[in-house]
């Protein structure tokens, strides 16, 4: 299982925004979950966190910086936390993006996890996925606006522009705007950044 970590620097903010997309707070231990049903965000306060991947259920554990410069976490152990009740306000969950500068060596590491896919260089883009779980991974640079690495990605359709005008409703900090044209002055996409780093695109296409 995949799960994504996010710093909880400032924890009031961080309880704050994703509770206004309609996460469940929860604490297990030292860390913070923000769950929905389909995908679980590990809110991590110690000093020393970053946004990361936990790969559960591998043959090892340990942690180390993969070829998009995200760290990874290897855990032996299946996952111990449980996925919320409800499913949060963004929409089609098309999994987690990576954005790096050697698709080949990041389509070689996920496909050792258990990630399945096609190689393709000419698209600079790979979808790889284990379990219905899906992973995006792109060559650095490819889009044309705003990455974090790790992000979490929303294709929502025509459905897009009702659940951005709901996240403008709940007063939550949009990171960018993505319109595109001159004429079309209300976005059709928009990248959300929690307060510890994390991504998150909103966006109408896939």
């Amino acid at each position: 299982m995949l799960l994504v970590e996010s710093p909880l620097r400032e924890k009031n903010k961080s309880i704050a925004f994703y509770t206004k997309l309609g996460f469940e707070i929860s604490q297990e231990k030292d860390l913070y979950l923000a769950k929905e049903s389909r995908f679980i965000v590990l809110l991590n306060p110690a000093s020393e966190s970053q946004p990361a991947l936990h790969v559960f259920g591998a043959k090892e554990t340990k942690s180390f910086l993969g070829p998009s410069g995200t760290l990874i976490h290897l855990v032996r152990e299946k996952c111990p936390y449980s996925l919320g009740s409800l499913p949060s306000i963004l929409g089609k969950y098309h999994g987690v993006s990576l954005e790096t500068d050697t698709l080949q060596d990041s389509f070689t590491l996920w496909h050792k996890l258990g990630f399945k896919g096609t190689f393709s260089s000419t698209s600079g883009w790979i979808e790889l996925n284990n379990a219905g779980q899906q992973l995006s991974i792109q060559k650095t640079n490819l889009c044309p606006h705003s990455f974090f690495n790790p992000s979490l990605t929303f294709f929502n359709g025509q459905k897009n522009k009702g659940i951005i005008d709901h996240i403008k409703q709940v007063e939550l900090p949009i990171e960018e705007e993505v319109i595109f044209s001159a004429e079309e002055k209300i976005a059709q996409n928009i990248i959300l950044k929690d307060p510890g780093g994390l991504g998150f695109f909103i966006f109408n296409d896939g």
